[in-house]
């Protein structure tokens, strides 16, 4: 693992949780929407050892149409909302709520996504950097960030 302007390159076998993140921010990436993960998942991208059943992911302030955009996009992807349908996720993120998102059918790994509404969020996105994943980039806190994990 190397830390080299603002670039955090990976030089590992990816993990099938690697891999359901990279199918997920890859909607959010062809979406256009600005994330940055949070939590377990950086620690345990960046090394250390230990389980996770969720992503947490904090997306930029989205409108209702975007929301229902992504909404959408999700659902043809093979998404569902696991505490509700994804056609209320513009209702339930807009009113500052947090959803579970995961595979259909499947109830972990999921992702937890909600909108940034606070200073650290914010703080977060707008120094988040980039990490290599396998052939894939995902968006990570600054190491020097109040919301980083490593």
């Amino acid at each position: 693992m190397e830390l080299r302007d603002d670039r955090l390159t990976l030089s590992r076998a990816l993990s099938e949780l690697d891999r359901d993140v990279i199918e997920f921010t890859s909607v959010l990436d062809d979406e256009g929407i600005k994330y940055v993960i949070v939590s377990g998942y950086v620690a345990i991208l960046t090394g250390r050892s230990r389980a996770t059943e969720d992503i947490d992911v904090v997306l930029e302030p989205l409108s209702e149409a975007e929301l229902e955009g992504l909404s959408d996009r999700l659902d043809q992807e093979g998404y569902w909302g696991m505490a509700m349908p994804l056609d209320e996720m513009a209702a339930m993120l807009g009113g500052g709520d947090r959803l579970r998102v995961a595979e259909d059918g499947e109830m972990y790994p999921n992702f937890e996504v909600w909108l940034a509404s606070n200073d650290l969020e914010r703080e977060a996105l707008a120094t988040a950097i980039t990490a290599e994943v396998g052939d894939h980039e995902v968006s990570v806190p600054h190491k020097g960030s109040s919301a980083s994990c490593f």
